[in-house]
């Protein structure tokens, strides 16, 4: 497992097509961690992406889906408020465990954004192009795309 971050920050779990760390990240090195009891769905605003882009959404059962986490200052949480609500997504207190065979370990809080529950989520897939950004970064930073295959064949 990781260490947990310092008191005076916290995680930041990333999914989608930008795993960069953020200007708030206290390092610049993603930790490769995923959410228990989510899987990765698609929706938001056509006319702002081209389509859908990812979001995670909570199942009942034992979905995971991966992603990157950095240790980031709380107060660069504004920044990211502002970027990410820009494009309708919110804040979100998750739970990420390292990535291991089977059932995984002990988790830690962390921050993700997600559109809301409420939000309409649809069956529309992707445009061509965001899928291949998606699965380039998953890819670049070691993550199974099988979440990835998941949700576009059960949209």
């Amino acid at each position: 497992m990781t260490d947990p971050p310092g008191q005076s920050s916290q995680w930041l779990f990333l999914y989608g097509t930008d795993l960069d760390a953020p200007a708030c990240a206290t390092e610049s090195e993603p930790r490769r961690m995923r959410v228990r009891g989510y899987r990765l769905s698609f929706g938001g605003s056509a006319e702002a992406h081209g389509g859908p882009t990812a979001t995670l959404y909570a199942i009942r059962g034992d979905g995971t889906v991966p992603g990157v986490v950095y240790e980031i200052d709380p107060a660069g949480l504004f920044a990211l408020d502002e970027a990410f609500g820009a494009r309708g997504y919110e804040r979100a207190q998750i739970h990420v465990e390292a990535i291991t065979a089977g059932r995984g370990g002990p988790t830690v809080p962390a921050t993700a954004y997600v559109f809301p529950r409420d939000s309409a989520l649809t069956t529309d897939a992707p445009s061509d192009r965001y899928v291949t950004s998606l699965r380039g970064a998953w890819e670049a930073n070691g993550l199974d795309p099988a979440a990835i295959n998941y949700a576009l064949e059960n949209p």
